[in-house]
């Protein structure tokens, strides 16, 4: 990439000496086809412009030099690309601010293909990939920087923690978890205290506990959602929290655990508020405490009548009843489900048992 870029640079900047013996006719209506200002073609704007054109052409020479000896003269090279670095800068700030999230992240990596030490724009290319969700490519950027530097936890705790995060956070979005706790268990809230990226570790825990969770690891999962809410227990993750602690309890066939965060959750207005409730008085069903289970079912149809799971409560409602002997209850509540949700699929299921 590199060498193709000094060549056709070398080739543009070579083709100035062709405008170093241009008549002044013809530079007079080269300025007139440009609609440039009217100018007088005076010696010294003459000698300054065919000056210039052969300085293009000798930086021309020298690019297509140095296309051709790449290898031998890396280091003249990465000298030149340094003294240029403000200018990668602004072209990648002026991408971004455009919207132009791919043509940043080419820019950038051509920059950390020429300056692979610089960790700081390696860690700014980890957040360009992820603002545009190519976790593949994350996953391949920090194998890289691991290779390269198997000392950077000593090197630079920063670069490590956040790009062991990202990698984290990118392999649990490609469902590979045992990858996802491998590069999120390297990080420790002292070690993001040290760095200045607290931010981060109430997320760590979660997404430690989300992955354990999917792995099948119900005890390990809850454990990390429970350091979570211990230590942040104000933190915006908190629903998020209690609702994977409960399915790990639920999991576990600890109801009396799960019944108690859902419980917990059910009282919150959050989008999960409503599952959480139901699930809450499932637990307890699965605990034989029916008549706690039963108020609950009823409380939730009857003061959440729009929630997704409102015909369920009714439906667990009705079974508990005839369970507990109490069939005209039930009969009734069977009844009530088929008339107010005909639409639910078990309004169907209810006849039946309205018929025994």
């Amino acid at each position: 990439m590199l060498q193709i870029y000094l060549f056709l640079l070398g080739i543009v900047m070579s083709a100035a000496i062709l405008f170093a013996f241009l008549p002044k006719r013809v530079m007079k209506q080269i300025g007139e086809f440009a609609r440039l200002p009217p100018f007088e073609v005076t010696p010294i704007f003459e000698y300054m412009a065919r000056s210039l054109c052969i300085l293009c052409t000798l930086i021309g020479i020298a690019c297509l030099y140095l296309a051709l000896h790449t290898t031998a003269c890396i280091d003249l090279i990465r000298f030149i690309g340094l003294c240029c670095c403000p200018l990668v800068v602004l072209a990648v700030v002026l991408h971004r601010r455009r919207g132009e999230q791919a043509e940043a992240v080419s820019r950038l990596r051509e920059y950390v293909d020429l300056y692979p030490e610089d960790l700081k724009a390696r860690i700014d290319l980890l957040k360009l990939l992820f603002d545009l969700e190519d976790y593949s490519a994350i996953v391949g950027e920090t194998s890289r920087i691991r290779q390269e530097f198997p000392d950077l936890e000593e090197r630079d705790l920063y670069v490590y923690l956040l790009s062991n995060y990202l990698r984290g956070l990118s392999e649990i979005s490609r469902k590979r978890y045992d990858s996802a706790l491998e590069a999120l268990n390297r990080i420790s809230r002292e070690a993001a205290g040290q760095t200045g990226l607290t931010a981060i570790w109430p997320y760590t825990l979660y997404y430690q506990g989300w992955a354990y969770y999917r792995s099948g690891k119900y005890e390990r999962a809850r454990d990390r959602v429970t350091l979570l809410m211990e230590t942040e227990p104000s933190h915006p993750l908190l629903p998020q929290a209690l609702f994977l602690s409960g399915w790990a309890s639920f999991s576990l066939a600890d109801y009396r655990g799960s019944s108690q965060y859902f419980a917990r959750l059910a009282k919150m207005n959050t989008p999960e508020s409503d599952k959480s409730a139901f699930l809450q008085a499932r637990s307890l069903v699965n605990l034989r405490d029916l008549d706690t289970a039963a108020v609950l079912f009823k409380s939730h149809y009857t003061t959440r009548p729009n929630s997704s799971f409102a015909d369920d409560a009714l439906f667990e409602y009705a079974g508990i009843q005839a369970e507990l002997g109490k069939t005209a209850e039930a009969a009734d509540a069977y009844v009530k489900l088929a008339n107010t949700y005909p639409r639910s699929p078990l309004a169907e299921e209810s006849d039946r048992p309205r018929a025994q």
